[in-house]
């Protein structure tokens, strides 16, 4: 690593704090999501230590700890560095100075790297833990993590979203089966309370909001759900209006852990002198499949293998193709197909769209996926920005999902949204047995 580019790192941080300037390109980062901005970065993960399946929670008070894996395919070493960014609940700049929400200078280089090995292609691998002990967040919140280059803290490479609890606000929930008839076997009722606590109040409905989250997709989240009373001491809610989701099913599944044994999604696995080429056996809607409960990882992906590698640094990569056919051999009108999930970063862009293809009546997309096992949807999205998983995969009531309940407060005149509750409830054990 350059110790002069660690140096000019610092400078740079601690002049934007003094000196009040943009610390960040702001046409990178102007909706606050996971985004990757290089073409050399791959596999970027973030999660709980211990499970690549596992969002990345912290809580504020400390202990549980995440770990930031990626790849930069460039094959060479660079000075790579994060810093922390605090956003408000709808993931909108927070009017907060650095300095005011973390402990320490920031900027801390990321050491731990190794160069791939056996692999067909040249990458390096890097890891680091978060937060590092000289510098961590000291406000509840919603963070992104913003890892840069060479000293510069304005080339980010790439950001991504991570929350920081301070859990003072407990909240209770269950999973219930909507009461309209429509979609009584088709969606998913979340029924929460949250109590006050010690926390004063001048009015609840205004300084308190809630976000409801199914499986990490920000896409599909409730956002700004405002209490709609207050009874022995908790913010009660109306769940049929707020906290209704679509069960869509369990996700599909791509297993890609062996480049020596082609497993059963697999159509055609090509292992060759300078590639390695993928064909997943064509999907199709599942809309009229009848339900079936299988174990999958919500929407996440895991980097692992079957054969006797260490995969982190021995795991190749490929060119994976998926194709989709439609329902009578036609495209969706007024819709977009894409590719959904961690693989495409839950991303709705060139890189996850699905794309037609007239003379094979398909929809198809390529992806360079590293060595492991994804999940993976279909899904549609309207000029409007609204998205529709029933066409392409159904909805099911029985489904098992993790939903995770955010609560945020900002006293009147406050400059940010506080992360102060924080809890999970999953579909399957968090259900009402009678129902």
């Amino acid at each position: 690593m350059d110790l002069n580019n660690s140096l000019k790192a610092k400078l740079l941080l601690i002049a934007g704090l003094l000196f009040g300037f943009p610390l960040f390109a702001s046409a990178q980062d102007d909706d606050g999501g996971s985004h990757i901005f290089k073409a050399n970065i791959h596999s970027v993960q973030l999660y709980a230590k211990g499970s690549q399946v596992v969002v990345p929670v912290i809580p504020l008070s400390g202990g549980d700890l995440l770990t930031l894996h990626f790849d930069d395919l460039d094959g060479d070493v660079k000075s790579y560095a994060y810093v922390y960014e605090l956003r408000n609940a709808d993931w909108s700049p927070a009017s907060m100075n650095t300095m005011e929400y973390t402990s320490g200078l920031g900027g801390p280089t990321i050491n731990d790297y190794k160069l791939s090995s056996l692999s067909i292609t040249k990458y390096t691998h890097y890891t680091a833990t978060i937060p590092d002990p000289s510098y961590r967040p000291t406000k509840g919140g919603n963070y992104l993590l913003k890892v840069y280059q060479n000293g510069d803290p304005s080339d980010v490479v790439f950001q991504v979203r991570m929350l920081v609890v301070n859990n003072t606000m407990p909240v209770t929930a269950q999973v219930n089966p909507p009461f309209g008839s429509d979609v009584h076997a088709t969606h998913q009722r979340i029924d929460f309370s949250v109590a006050m606590g010690n926390r004063q109040f001048n009015n609840p409905v205004q300084e308190t909001k809630v976000t409801l989250l199914q499986n990490w997709s920000w896409a599909s989240a409730h956002y700004d759900v405002r209490p709609s009373f207050v009874q022995n001491g908790a913010l009660q809610y109306n769940p049929e209006t707020d906290a209704v989701f679509p069960g869509t099913r369990e996700w599909r599944w791509l297993d890609m852990r062996s480049t020596r044994f082609q497993s059963d999604r697999l159509a055609k696995m090509v292992v060759g002198p300078d590639r390695f080429d993928i064909e997943v056996r064509t999907d199709q809607s599942r809309l009229s499949f009848p339900y079936a409960p299988y174990q999958d990882q919500n929407g996440a992906f895991s980097i692992t293998t079957t054969d006797l590698i260490t995969v982190a640094t021995q795991g190749d990569y490929a060119h994976v193709g998926f194709t989709y056919a439609p329902p009578d051999g036609q495209p969706y009108e007024g819709k977009t197909l894409y590719l959904y999930g961690a693989l495409t970063n839950y991303a709705f862009n060139d890189s996850s769209k699905m794309v037609w293809d007239p003379e094979r009546k398909v929809y198809h997309n390529t992806q360079f996926l590293k060595e492991g096992y994804y999940d993976y949807f279909y899904v549609l999205r309207d000029s409007d920005g609204n998205i529709d998983f029933s066409q392409t995969e159904g909805n099911f009531y029985d489904t098992e999902n993790e939903y995770l309940i955010l609560v945020y407060y900002r006293p009147l005149g406050g400059r940010f949204d506080e992360l102060v509750g924080l809890t999970r409830v999953n579909s399957l054990s968090n259900r009402n047995a009678q129902q």
